[in-house]
């Protein structure tokens, strides 16, 4: 039985599908049901490649899913693939690209009445206004896809998911701001509200921007205890990219700032490599800014080694402000971290 965030199984379940599907097709031919469900393992495989760190495959291969669904004409899979073209653009800390889509998904959820999709399209909306600096288009955004979320779970089916999403994006508007304790209570919310309904995916994220936040704050003990809380996640999950994922792309160079504050050289180096790996492999604004900030705090330390300081701070003092300043305006930062 797979485990959550069982990658390794979704992958083999995705292949043996496309085998399934190949030798149906060669035996009946190009059948309008059997292109629907071409289209959609498409779709699902390119879902797949994003989570798994593959962005350039799952570009292409979603791309290709969307072309079929707009070739077929049914509305619901073009929205559904949209959706993950917005999720990989997010990945890739794309403001512009990010609304792009969301704003398809909104036209077209709009007129078929998919109140599901309009409120996740304004989620989307609110992270590319986060990422732009415009927090209070931000925050009516957000508010907007909660309403109409809490709206539908009045009708019975549970959106808390999409509910604990947006209140995550309320603490990175936040956090842009540089509200730290703000933004600190919104992402404790969702960590409650996630580990009480055994809600995992995304939870190592609010794990590590939270304990981002208490190292702000000075409550270092309090980030250490959150961030082993994220490692543990790490038993659910299968692979390296799916770790950077759930919160590693920002939590490993946390790690690696605390354990280095507590005399711990080999382990404070060993989380940094996990760190740098991930943050220049993607080159993601988001995870590099953390990194540029744990490396400038790093200095503020007056007893590293000097063979550690070799490997840790390869550059000097003033790079990595500048390559952190450079960083902020493409998240949305306005703040003095």
């Amino acid at each position: 039985v797979p485990t959550v965030e069982d990658m390794n199984y979704t992958k083999r379940a995705l292949s043996e599908a496309g085998r399934l599907m190949d030798k149906i097709v060669r035996a009946a031919g190009q059948k309008p049901e059997l292109l629907r469900i071409e289209r959609d393992l498409l779709i699902l495989r390119g879902a797949w490649l994003w989570w798994s760190g593959n962005y350039d495959d799952a570009e292409n291969t979603i791309k290709e899913g969307l072309s079929r669904a707009l070739k077929i004409g049914e509305t619901e899979p073009v929205v559904e693939a949209c959706v993950q073209m917005c999720y990989l653009a997010i990945q890739k800390d794309d403001a512009d690209r990010i609304f792009d889509y969301a704003v398809q998904v909104y036209r077209l959820a709009k007129k078929e009445h998919y109140h599901k999709w309009v409120g996740i399209a304004l989620r989307f909306m609110g992270i590319s206004s986060i990422l732009k600096g415009e927090y209070h288009k931000a925050d009516r955004q957000l508010q907007m896809s909660t309403l109409i979320f809490e709206k539908l779970e009045e009708e019975g089916e549970s959106y808390t998911v999409c509910i604990v999403a947006a209140e995550h994006f309320q603490g990175d508007v936040c956090l842009a701001q540089g509200k730290v304790s703000e933004a600190l209570s919104y992402y404790l919310t969702c960590i409650n509200i996630g580990e009480s309904l055994g809600i995992y995916r995304g939870l190592g994220l609010s794990l590590a921007k939270a304990a981002f936040c208490q190292i702000l704050k000075g409550e270092h003990s309090e980030a250490e205890k959150l961030l082993l809380r994220m490692e543990k996640l790490y038993a659910l999950i299968h692979t390296d990219e799916c770790r950077g994922l759930q919160g590693g792309g920002i939590g490993f160079s946390l790690m690696g700032f605390l354990s280095a504050r507590k005399g711990e050289w080999q382990q404070a180096v060993s989380w940094y490599s996990l760190a740098e790996k991930f943050a220049y492999k993607t080159n993601r604004p988001a995870w590099l800014s953390i990194l540029y900030w744990s490396k400038i705090s790093l200095y503020s330390l007056d007893n590293i080694p000097s063979e550690t300081s070799s490997i840790l701070l390869r550059k000097d003092l003033d790079w990595y402000r500048k390559n952190l300043d450079s960083m902020k305006p493409r998240i949305g930062w306005k703040n003095d971290f």
